[in-house]
């Protein structure tokens, strides 16, 4: 489906996998109640892209891919499975709300900043990328950022994860200032936690051991009611306080 103007979709469901393809230069406007893209289905707008699924389930996977440069205007999403090379991605600022995200070995890309509101889990472990170039805001009830997930900010990164964030296994979350707080967080394994210009821990058991950092040129505010950091590195280099 390809349009040289924009596209109206209003389906119960649509299936747009194995390399199906929904294409406009104007706005693309899709009222779904579902829609599966997996095994390389596409979803494009030279201008922008409104898509919502009235509580329906995304289905992304296996690379399919929902862009635009213009703005993406994502609305009541269930559950969302970017999974296995899957990419949602804008050179706008975009939020994306769910009830839960499974990002394992996906991306998802803001050229500008990105915003994610997960109800349940957000899982971005086995190398998901979730990145937002001019700030990175994300809460969730629960967050796996294990096996080389990657979270990044070239600005700030906000993290607030009302259960366990799990980061072990040489996770990532970088960007400029990382403020951080969950209820218990696991950065062992060569897990890094990096904040250039202050890095901010609020946590219940932190796990920091065999090789986890947590770094930061600036302040390093670490507040923890139990800590392991055997063979682990804590370091702020203008102060450390924890």
């Amino acid at each position: 489906i390809g349009s040289n103007a924009g596209i109206t979709l209003v389906a119960a469901r649509l299936d747009n996998g194995q390399q199906g393809r929904v294409s406009a230069k104007g706005l693309l406007d899709a009222n779904l109640k579902g829609l599966d893209q997996r095994g390389g289905g596409v979803l494009v707008s030279e201008t922008g892209v409104t898509l919502d699924l009235n509580g329906g389930t995304l289905v992304n996977r296996d690379g399919g891919l929902i862009a635009t440069p213009g703005a993406l205007l994502l609305r009541q999403l269930g559950a969302v499975d970017n999974g296995a090379g899957g990419e949602i991605s804008s050179d706008r600022a975009f939020t994306l709300a769910a009830a839960s995200l499974d990002n394992r070995g996906g991306r998802l890309i803001g050229a500008d900043s990105l915003t994610l509101r997960i109800a349940q889990a957000l899982d971005n472990s086995l190398g998901g990328v979730i990145s937002g170039a001019a700030g990175l805001d994300i809460a969730a009830a629960r967050l796996d950022n294990s096996a080389k997930g990657t979270l990044a900010s070239r600005a700030g990164i906000d993290l607030r994860v009302d259960g366990a964030l799990d980061n072990h296994a040489e996770g990532t979350v970088s960007g400029a200032r990382l403020t951080l707080a969950s209820a218990s967080l696991d950065n062992s394994g060569k897990g890094l936690l990096s904040g250039n210009a202050g890095l901010t821990v609020v946590t219940g058991a932190l796990d920091n051991a065999e090789g986890g950092q947590l770094i930061s040129q600036g302040v390093l505010d670490v507040s923890s009611a139990d800590l392991d950091n055997r063979g682990g590195a804590l370091s702020g280099k203008q102060s450390l306080r924890l």
